[in-house]
């Protein structure tokens, strides 16, 4: 073979491979949990009743909810994490043939999105139980550390506002 061809096969591989990665990929990457809250409350919710544990002093019932949520959100890490893992070797096995099936690979990680999705809401559910048998008090700590949360982010938000963007925003 002569290099320009080679160069032009390898150029259209990577091509390819590009390509395949935006959409398998990325499309698995977009069912995970963005930053703090990521938009769901439940999910900030989670995040304060673990850092505000402690301060909770949580029951003999509660925490058995406890657990069932740690072991619900450690069940769906593993699954997304093994999920994503099919989409990387599906989008590996695509590569791997001369004229790679990209439609294939992008339907399966909208397939695993979903599955992804029905997990993320699982645990994030247990967590909301374990919410839900808190006494008023214990409420009140975890209402107050997400009030707490959302006013550090929204001066984050407005700080990096002015500086990418000046004072008038």
């Amino acid at each position: 073979m002569n290099r320009p061809l080679v160069r032009h096969l390898v150029s259209r591989r990577l091509a390819v491979a590009a390509a395949a990665l935006t959409l398998g990929i990325g499309s698995v990457a977009l069912a995970q949990p963005i930053g703090p809250g990521a938009g769901d409350p439940g999910d900030m919710v989670a995040r304060m009743l673990q850092h505000a544990k402690a301060r909770l002093n949580l029951d003999s019932s509660q925490q058995v909810a406890w657990g069932n949520a740690v072991a619900a959100s450690k069940a769906a890490h593993d699954v997304i994490r093994a999920n994503r893992q099919r989409v990387h070797d599906a989008l590996q096995a695509e590569l791997a043939k001369p004229q790679p099936d990209l439609g294939a690979v992008a339907a399966l990680a909208d397939d695993i999105a979903q599955q992804n999705r029905t997990q993320h809401i699982n645990a994030r559910n247990q967590w909301l139980t374990l919410y839900g048998a808190l006494s008023p008090d214990q409420k009140t700590i975890v209402r107050d550390g997400i009030a707490q949360r959302l006013a550090r982010l929204d001066a984050f938000r407005a700080r990096m506002r002015e500086r990418f963007h000046g004072p008038n925003g």
